[in-house]
């Protein structure tokens, strides 16, 4: 009498589309998540550069011994330029400047010092159309300063 010899070692058909799958699912997976860390990644340096612009901005209008050369603002707008090296294309936004005056506070010798509080809101387009990315930053400069 003949026995039939049944080879186990193999995988079968099924097994191999299942695993084919998974691996698909799996790869699929890990280029989104790089492509969604470069997006943050390019994010986060538009906004790195963005807060840069306003420090040299608050510095160069604002800075020591400007106070009264700063006149009050409700609310000004000019374009500028974020990023002069964006892929040919530069990234530019809108700065928004309010200058408010304040009354100020008052010392321990009882003197009021008036202050002025300088905002400045930069705003640009982001990564996805119809997103919109903002920096804002508010100082304060007194009388005397």
């Amino acid at each position: 009498m003949k026995k039939h010899v049944h080879d186990t070692g193999g995988f079968s058909l099924v097994e191999l589309l299942v695993a084919a799958a998974i691996l698909g699912i799996a790869i699929f997976a890990i280029v989104g998540i790089v492509r969604k860390s470069r997006d943050i990644q390019v994010v986060d340096q538009h906004r790195q550069e963005a807060r840069a612009l306003l420090n040299t901005i608050f510095e160069r209008e604002y800075g020591a011994g400007k106070y009264q050369t700063v006149e009050e603002i409700t609310d000004d707008t000019s374009t500028v330029t974020i990023d002069p090296h964006t892929d040919g294309n530069p990234l530019t936004g809108v700065l928004h400047t309010t200058v408010i005056e304040n009354t100020g506070f008052t010392t321990t010798d009882g003197t009021v010092v008036p202050i002025k509080m300088i905002t400045l809101t930069l705003e640009w387009d982001g990564l996805y159309e119809g997103e919109k990315e903002t920096v804002t930053m508010t100082k304060w400069i007194a009388e005397g300063q």
